[in-house]
C-alpha cells in the first residue's frame, strides 16, 4: 500500500524529469535544491551521476549524496545524523521514478538498515501530475530494534514525502513565475509523455 498519494495541478511530467536529471542538484532551478533546503541538510556532498560498468547495468541514473540532517525527537537519538543516500532516477514514457536508499550513520542501529523510499510520478488524463510514495526497509544486519523501526519508519517516510510534494508544488510555481508566458503555455499543452 502507498504511504502517500498526491495529485498536483498541471505540472508537465517532462519538466519534472528534466529537473531531476539536472547534473547540478544545487542549481537554483533544480527541484532537489529546494528539497535539500527544506529538510535543513548541511554539509552536502552531491556526487556526479554514476558512469561506467555498474551504472550501465542499472536502468536510469544513480548518484550518491552525503549530508547531515536533523533527527526527529526519539529516545537515544542525536539531534542530527550523517546520512548517506543513493538516489536513483528512472524516466520512462509515462512515469518518472525517484528512489532513495538512505542510511543514518549516527542514529542507534541506523547502520543496520536502509530506508528505501520510492516516489512514482505520473500524469492523469487531465494532465495533472500524480505522486505515489511507497516504503521498503532493507535490513543489512540483524537488530533487536527491528520491530520498533518497522513501526515508526512509515510515519517519518510519509512526512518526508509530504515535504517532497510541497517542494514540487513550490518549484513548479517558481518555474511558472520566471518563465515567459509562451513557454508555460507550450509546457501546459505538451503531451504527458517524457522524451527518453
Amino acid at each position: 500500500l502507498p504511504l502517500l498519494e498526491k495529485t498536483f495541478g498541471a505540472i508537465p511530467l517532462s519538466k519534472l524529469a528534466e529537473s531531476l536529471r539536472e547534473p547540478d542538484w544545487q542549481a537554483s532551478s533544480a527541484v532537489m535544491s529546494d528539497y535539500f533546503k527544506r529538510i535543513s541538510a548541511k554539509d552536502l556532498e552531491i556526487g556526479p551521476w554514476a558512469e561506467g560498468h555498474i551504472a550501465a547495468q542499472v536502468k536510469g541514473q544513480l548518484r550518491s549524496v552525503e549530508m547531515r540532517v536533523p533527527v526527529p525527537a526519539f529516545p537515544m537519538a542525536p539531534a542530527e545524523t550523517r546520512l548517506t543516500v543513493t538516489w536513483h532516477v528512472v524516466v520512462e514514457e509515462s512515469k518518472v521514478v525517484l528512489e532513495s536508499s538512505s542510511m543514518s550513520l549516527d542514529v542507534p542501529y541506523g547502520t543496520c538498515f536502509n530506508v528505501v523510499a520510492c516516489d512514482t510520478f505520473t500524469s492523469d488524463d487531465q494532465g495533472n501530475l500524480r505522486l505515489r510514495r511507497t516504503l521498503g526497509l532493507d535490513w543489512v544486519k540483524s537488530c533487536w530494534m527491528k520491530s520498533m523501526v518497522e513501526a515508526n519508519a512509515p510515519t517519518e517516510v510519509r512526512r518526508m514525502g509530504e515535504v517532497l510534494a510541497s517542494v514540487v508544488e513550490d518549484w513548479w510555481a517558481a518555474q511558472v513565475k520566471e518563465a515567459p508566458a509562451d513557454d508555460i503555455i507550450q509546457a501546459g499543452t505538451e503531451d504527458s509523455t517524457v522524451s527518453l
